[in-house]
């Protein structure tokens, strides 16, 4: 569930959709629609990498623009979180 994801990020979730696909036997029924779920769930996981990442470089923009130190700063973290807490 939720915990989970927390705890393994959008990697370990890739690797878990990969494992179960290795496992797959197209000579077992109902295992193409299971093959064409996991292909969508890649998908989503490259969706939130790209969302996470133009998260990123917004706040970086934004930190650049900014005059504050302290808000600059702020946005600096907020883009680096953005970088690497989704993915792990």
């Amino acid at each position: 569930g939720y915990e989970w994801f927390i705890k393994n990020g959008i990697e370990g979730l890739r690797e878990k959709i990969l494992e179960r696909k290795s496992q797959l036997d197209a000579t077992v029924p109902g295992d193409y629609e299971k093959e064409v779920y996991l292909d969508a769930l890649l998908i989503v996981c490259e969706g939130m990498e790209t969302l996470a990442a133009r998260y990123a470089a917004e706040a970086d923009r934004l930190a650049a623009l900014e005059k504050k130190a302290e808000r600059a700063a702020e946005l600096r973290e907020i883009a680096e979180t953005c970088r690497r807490v989704p993915a792990h």
